[in-house]
């Protein structure tokens, strides 16, 4: 991290006085012009006064009740990590900026005459208020946006607001750009520190070394780290999703009305199945749940958020007609509270929201007709599906799932 020593040098610099403190003059006519006591403007005075502990700290204070807000919501088994971290690190500012302004006594620029007993301007309290508290709200409300442009836009206006105060401050003639500089130096350890901690502290997969999430409702296991990468409970075995013909011992599926079964393939494709096609079924309908929870998850870690929107489910277009007409079948054969015994899935490292979860019967629903479907496509005179009607059929899917 190269933050840290140019902090350590440009604070060796400030106390001795040394060569780089040259820079401070050029820098600042630049930036304020040559008046010994520039008068700023309006604007310049506005962006100074972001870094203000009574603007800045609201900010924070509100992106942390929301991170932990939507962190208990989200199930999260270390919700109160990221919030802690980031409050630490805003705490830890005054606790390092005060001692050394004490320590150093940096004078000010042009005419600006510092009041009794004032320590002195190294660092810059007003740019690592903001920088730290406008940059820990950023970091602690990005997991949860969805859109990947507005991230860009948070992070972006997060970095140009900072740019904008420690301007500002040099501006109005209330610091030198050193002064901005070291704070900002200090600032960017303190967030990387308390990120790098709290990441460490969720724990790390030992198969590919993502940081273990946190599980949500309805996940068997609740509370330990998972892997998205590779579906590994932190310290243990990859888990393999099951194949059809085989079944899941971890967790078995559960046994779906035989009779409903039955009917629900009579009305959908005129299909006579019976119960030793139920064991196939299960396992295809856990499988393609599985296949599309994991794009789910690369598609949420993409976006940066920890827990999966419907929207990240990679539902086709065929998939979606095909829940539109389960859903008129349903109204007849009374399907659906079975079907969510049937969605069921791994613990994985980024949980389904509640919303999520509610259409996953539907989903099931879907993929149901749809394998129905694909039986008549292979065979149009089939009736009674046999082991290579299945093979055939659940190979296709394996192509476009």
């Amino acid at each position: 991290m190269l933050l840290l020593p140019l902090f350590l040098l440009l604070t060796w610099q400030e106390a001795v006085r040394g060569r780089l403190l040259v820079l401070d003059e050029p820098l600042r006519t630049a930036i304020a012009g040559r008046s010994i006591r520039p008068a700023g403007s309006p604007l310049g005075h506005f962006f100074a006064d972001l870094g203000n502990v009574g603007v800045a700290l609201p900010v924070l204070g509100a992106a942390l009740a929301f991170a932990v807000l939507r962190g208990r919501l989200a199930g999260q088994r270390h919700w109160w990590l990221p919030p802690l971290g980031y409050a630490l690190a805003m705490v830890a500012v005054p606790l390092i900026v005060d001692p050394l302004k004490a320590a150093i006594g940096r004078g000010g620029p042009g005419s600006l005459a510092l009041p009794p007993g004032y320590p002195g301007l190294f660092p810059s309290g007003h740019a690592a208020t903001a920088m730290l508290a406008y940059g820990a709200a950023a970091l602690l409300v990005l997991p949860w946006v969805r859109s990947r442009a507005a991230r860009r836009a948070l992070g972006g206006a997060v970095v140009l607001g900072n740019l904008a105060v420690g301007v500002a401050l040099v501006y109005c003639g209330y610091h030198w750009p050193l002064d901005v500089a070291g704070s900002w130096c200090l600032c960017g350890v303190l967030l990387s520190a308390a990120t790098l901690v709290t990441g460490r502290a969720r724990g790390r997969c030992a198969a590919c070394g993502m940081a273990a999430g946190a599980l949500g409702p309805g996940v068997a296991g609740r509370g330990r780290g998972w892997c998205a990468g590779e579906g590994v409970r932190v310290g243990e075995r990859p888990y393999a999703p099951p194949t059809a013909g085989t079944s899941k011992e971890a967790t078995p599926m559960p046994v779906m009305a035989v009779s409903r079964f039955e009917r629900f393939f009579r009305v959908a494709a005129e299909l006579d199945v019976d119960k030793s096609d139920l064991k196939r079924y299960n396992d295809f309908i856990s499988e393609k749940l599985y296949d599309l929870l994991l794009i789910a998850e690369a598609t949420a870690k993409a976006n940066g958020r920890d827990v999966l929107a419907p929207w990240d489910l990679p539902i086709s277009k065929g998939l979606q007609e095909s829940i539109h007409r389960f859903r008129d079948i349903d109204q007849e054969v009374e399907l659906a509270p079975i079907l969510q015994q049937l969605a069921t899935y791994p613990p994985m490292d980024r949980a389904p929201s509640e919303e999520t979860e509610a259409r996953f019967p539907e989903i099931v629903g879907g993929l149901s007709l749809a394998l129905a479907h694909a039986f008549k496509i292979i065979d149009p005179g089939v009736k009674n599906p046999q082991t290579k009607h299945w093979e055939r059929a659940i190979a296709i899917f394996d192509l476009l799932l």
